[in-house]
């Protein structure tokens, strides 16, 4: 019996490439003096935890990075926008489900972005990279979610959309419903999940 939704956020959630993209850049520009193209930056940073990809790019600190991250927050949250039909699936899918956040930006960012775009609230739990010792991926962050919220694997389903949530799902033996791409099920709206999971 289902009993619990976990989600990906970013890109399934809230529409925050551009936000990520133009973040990323930024740091490029303060401490690196150059910038990516958005080919490179979808192959190779786009949905992946930061903490394991950013010593390709920078010479600097991650905790150098996170400042100035934080320094730069306000803009990188104006930037983000609420995927289609996103608070009206969360609001019927509550009614019936408990729902969590498992993504690979860090919960703090992941409780920003969701207060930003009024989606917070539907959440019971939020799991990020930084409470685990690996990112999607791996299953760390899918399981550990499970021993927190006191969950059987058959009693959630996990909603992503890409290779990394897809990867994650089946490392940790729950069902994924691929958003936009193919999984165990597939929905490429938001609306579609509330009939996907009855």
């Amino acid at each position: 019996m289902l009993k619990a939704i976990f989600f990906d956020m970013d890109g399934v959630l809230i529409n925050s490439q551009d936000a990520w993209f133009s973040s990323f850049n930024a740091m490029l520009k303060e401490f690196e003096n150059k910038k990516i193209s958005r080919e490179e930056f979808e192959k190779h940073i786009w949905a992946q935890e930061f903490r394991k990809t950013y010593k390709k790019y920078f010479k600097t600190s991650l905790e150098n990075l996170e400042k100035f991250r934080i320094g730069n927050q306000e803009s990188f949250l104006d930037n983000l926008k609420e995927m289609s039909g996103a608070q009206a699936t969360l609001q019927k899918l509550k009614e019936r489900y408990r729902l969590a956040v498992v993504s690979n930006s860090k919960v703090s960012i992941c409780e920003s972005m969701l207060k930003k775009n009024s989606l917070f609230e539907y959440f019971d739990f939020i799991m990020g990279p930084d409470k685990v010792n690996a990112g999607k991926p791996a299953p760390d962050m899918i399981l550990k979610a499970l021993q927190e919220m006191n969950l059987k694997k058959e009693e959630v389903v996990f909603v992503g959309d890409t290779q990394w949530d897809a990867m994650a799902a089946k490392a940790a033996g729950i069902t994924f419903i691929g958003f936009g791409i193919d999984g165990d099920k597939r929905v490429d709206s938001l609306i579609e999940l509330i009939d996907v999971c009855k």
